[in-house]
Protein backbone atom coordinates (compact mmCIF):
# COMPACT_ATOMS: atom_id res chain seq x y z
CA UNK A 1 0.00 0.00 0.00
CA UNK A 2 1.58 3.55 -0.83
CA UNK A 3 0.77 6.97 -0.06
CA UNK A 4 1.26 10.14 -2.78
CA UNK A 5 2.12 13.61 -1.49
CA UNK A 6 -1.53 15.33 0.07
CA UNK A 7 -1.90 12.13 0.99
CA UNK A 8 -5.04 9.23 0.16
CA UNK A 9 -4.85 6.91 -2.49
CA UNK A 10 -4.68 7.88 -6.27
CA UNK A 11 -7.56 6.60 -8.30
CA UNK A 12 -7.75 5.96 -11.80
CA UNK A 13 -10.05 8.57 -13.94
CA UNK A 14 -13.33 6.94 -14.44
CA UNK A 15 -13.55 5.89 -18.77
CA UNK A 16 -15.02 8.49 -20.64
CA UNK A 17 -17.76 7.47 -23.15
CA UNK A 18 -17.22 8.89 -26.87
CA UNK A 19 -19.88 8.38 -29.57
CA UNK A 20 -17.97 6.22 -32.48
CA UNK A 21 -20.14 4.39 -34.89
CA UNK A 22 -23.84 4.82 -33.36
CA UNK A 23 -22.46 2.87 -29.82
CA UNK A 24 -20.28 4.08 -26.72
CA UNK A 25 -16.64 3.58 -26.79
CA UNK A 26 -14.33 3.59 -23.79
CA UNK A 27 -11.53 6.12 -23.52
CA UNK A 28 -8.34 5.96 -21.55
CA UNK A 29 -6.63 9.03 -20.33
CA UNK A 30 -2.94 9.46 -22.63
CA UNK A 31 -0.67 6.79 -23.41
CA UNK A 32 -3.25 4.39 -21.60
CA UNK A 33 -5.17 1.76 -23.84
CA UNK A 34 -9.17 0.42 -23.54
CA UNK A 35 -9.03 -3.00 -21.99
CA UNK A 36 -11.80 -4.91 -22.33
CA UNK A 37 -12.53 -7.15 -18.93
CA UNK A 38 -15.58 -9.52 -18.02
CA UNK A 39 -16.63 -6.59 -16.11
CA UNK A 40 -16.29 -4.19 -18.56
CA UNK A 41 -13.80 -1.84 -20.17
CA UNK A 42 -10.75 -0.82 -18.38
CA UNK A 43 -7.44 1.19 -18.76
CA UNK A 44 -4.08 -0.66 -19.11
CA UNK A 45 -1.37 1.78 -18.44
CA UNK A 46 2.36 1.94 -18.85
CA UNK A 47 3.95 2.36 -15.18
CA UNK A 48 7.16 3.58 -13.68
CA UNK A 49 8.50 3.11 -10.63
CA UNK A 50 11.47 5.47 -9.09
CA UNK A 51 12.38 5.78 -5.56
CA UNK A 52 14.73 8.17 -3.65
CA UNK A 53 16.49 8.44 -0.15
CA UNK A 54 14.42 10.14 2.25
CA UNK A 55 16.97 11.32 4.63
CA UNK A 56 20.45 11.83 2.95
CA UNK A 57 22.42 11.67 7.10
CA UNK A 58 21.63 11.17 9.96
CA UNK A 59 21.59 14.96 10.94
CA UNK A 60 18.77 15.04 8.57
CA UNK A 61 16.80 12.50 10.67
CA UNK A 62 17.13 14.91 13.08
CA UNK A 63 16.19 17.86 12.05
CA UNK A 64 12.79 15.83 10.81
CA UNK A 65 12.22 15.16 14.31
CA UNK A 66 12.83 18.42 15.37
CA UNK A 67 12.91 19.78 18.91
CA UNK A 68 9.60 18.55 20.01
CA UNK A 69 10.89 14.76 19.27
CA UNK A 70 7.95 14.55 16.67
CA UNK A 71 9.02 10.29 15.38
CA UNK A 72 6.08 10.43 13.81
CA UNK A 73 7.74 13.02 11.27
CA UNK A 74 9.57 9.90 10.35
CA UNK A 75 7.13 7.75 9.80
CA UNK A 76 5.14 10.44 7.68
CA UNK A 77 8.18 10.91 5.26
CA UNK A 78 9.67 7.57 5.59
CA UNK A 79 6.41 5.11 4.82
CA UNK A 80 8.01 2.16 3.45
CA UNK A 81 8.14 -0.84 6.44
CA UNK A 82 10.54 -3.04 6.63
CA UNK A 83 11.75 -6.41 8.67
CA UNK A 84 13.15 -6.23 11.20
CA UNK A 85 17.29 -6.21 10.75
CA UNK A 86 17.39 -9.69 12.04
CA UNK A 87 15.14 -11.37 9.58
CA UNK A 88 18.38 -10.86 7.16
CA UNK A 89 21.04 -12.87 7.02
CA UNK A 90 23.95 -12.20 9.35
CA UNK A 91 25.84 -9.22 8.65
CA UNK A 92 23.16 -8.21 6.02
CA UNK A 93 22.44 -4.79 8.87
CA UNK A 94 24.60 -3.19 11.62
CA UNK A 95 23.63 -1.35 14.36
CA UNK A 96 25.12 2.78 13.44
CA UNK A 97 27.06 3.15 16.46
CA UNK A 98 28.82 6.44 15.36
CA UNK A 99 28.23 9.44 17.79
CA UNK A 100 25.30 10.70 15.87
CA UNK A 101 23.20 7.61 15.89
CA UNK A 102 24.05 7.22 19.54
CA UNK A 103 23.02 10.31 20.41
CA UNK A 104 19.66 10.36 17.82
CA UNK A 105 18.32 7.39 19.87
CA UNK A 106 19.59 8.55 23.25
CA UNK A 107 17.00 11.68 22.58
CA UNK A 108 14.31 9.86 20.18
CA UNK A 109 14.54 6.06 20.52
CA UNK A 110 15.05 6.25 16.88
CA UNK A 111 17.94 3.46 15.70
CA UNK A 112 19.71 3.85 12.25
CA UNK A 113 20.56 0.23 11.01
CA UNK A 114 23.44 0.69 7.98
CA UNK A 115 22.59 -1.73 5.35
CA UNK A 116 27.05 -3.30 4.68
CA UNK A 117 26.85 -3.64 1.69
CA UNK A 118 25.61 -0.35 0.01
CA UNK A 119 28.27 1.13 1.85
CA UNK A 120 25.90 3.06 4.26
CA UNK A 121 27.52 5.50 6.89
CA UNK A 122 26.20 7.98 9.42
CA UNK A 123 27.35 10.93 7.22
CA UNK A 124 25.83 9.29 4.14
CA UNK A 125 22.34 6.81 4.54
CA UNK A 126 21.20 5.00 1.75
CA UNK A 127 17.40 3.54 0.24
CA UNK A 128 18.32 0.03 1.98
CA UNK A 129 19.16 2.01 5.59
CA UNK A 130 16.67 0.57 8.24
CA UNK A 131 15.11 3.54 10.54
CA UNK A 132 14.02 1.40 13.93
CA UNK A 133 11.03 3.68 15.46
CA UNK A 134 10.30 3.27 19.39
CA UNK A 135 6.73 1.11 19.73
CA UNK A 136 3.84 3.48 20.16
CA UNK A 137 2.73 2.19 23.28
CA UNK A 138 4.39 0.80 26.17
CA UNK A 139 5.43 -2.80 25.67
CA UNK A 140 4.87 -2.69 21.73
CA UNK A 141 7.26 -3.38 18.95
CA UNK A 142 9.51 -1.48 17.37
CA UNK A 143 8.54 -0.49 13.73
CA UNK A 144 10.99 -0.46 10.71
CA UNK A 145 11.02 1.66 8.10
CA UNK A 146 13.02 1.71 4.88
CA UNK A 147 14.91 5.13 4.25
CA UNK A 148 13.52 5.15 0.66
CA UNK A 149 9.98 6.49 -0.74
CA UNK A 150 8.53 5.29 -4.20
CA UNK A 151 6.78 7.33 -6.87
CA UNK A 152 4.77 5.36 -9.03
CA UNK A 153 3.60 6.78 -11.94
CA UNK A 154 0.75 5.72 -14.38
CA UNK A 155 1.13 6.72 -18.26
CA UNK A 156 2.43 9.60 -19.64
CA UNK A 157 2.32 10.84 -16.03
Amino acid sequence: RGRRAGGGARRAPPLATTPAGGGATATCPGTCVVQPTVEGDSCLCDVAVSSATVFASVAAVRDAVGADADVEAVARAAPVGSLAPDAYDDGTYVLCTDTACTQLTTDTGIEVWLHVASGDAAATLGERTLLALPPRRAGGRARYLLNTVSTVSLGDG
